[in-house]
């Protein structure tokens, strides 16, 4: 009798624990497209796209590099 109110107990335990992760991953993904959304609604406000910015920061990161060696080739 003990065992199975144990069995049933840890049903429920795992039942909720599957509620929980089903509600986290719906939550998650809510959240995502929302942000994509917001983005999106930035970059035409905007005008510039993400894409366009990460280009720019790698063409300063570049140009960056160039001029710190060139200051280490001075020296």
């Amino acid at each position: 009798m003990e065992e199975e109110g144990m069995k049933r107990i840890n049903a429920i335990q795992s039942n909720r624990e599957e509620a929980r992760e089903r509600q986290l991953s719906v939550f998650c993904e809510r959240t995502k497209h929302e942000a994509e959304k917001m983005t999106k609604e930035l970059e035409r406000r905007g005008g510039a796209t993400l894409e366009e910015l990460e280009r720019t920061l790698e063409a300063k990161k570049r140009e960056s590099g160039a001029l710190q060696a060139d200051r280490e080739n001075c020296n």
